[in-house]
C-alpha cells in the first residue's frame, strides 16, 4: 500500500467541501487492500460468521 504524507488531504469528489482527512481515508484503504484477495475476502467473512454465531473461543494473550 502506498505511504500517504498523514498532514495532506485527498481530494473526494462529492463530499462536502471536497476534501477528507487521511485519517478517514487510510481505513478505507486497508479494508480495500484486505478485500482486494478472493481467499482473504472468504476467509474474513468466515471469521466475521463465526463470531457472530458464537463460534469463537476467548483464549489469553502470551506476553
Amino acid at each position: 500500500m502506498a505511504s500517504i504524507d498523514s498532514h495532506k488531504n485527498e481530494r473526494i469528489p462529492g463530499s462536502a467541501n471536497g476534501r477528507i482527512s487521511v485519517s478517514d481515508v487510510e481505513p478505507l484503504q486497508e479494508t480495500e487492500y484486505l478485500l482486494s484477495s478472493t481467499e482473504n475476502k472468504r476467509r474474513l467473512f468466515e471469521s466475521v460468521a463465526q463470531v457472530e454465531y458464537g463460534k469463537v473461543k476467548e483464549k489469553d494473550l502470551i506476553d
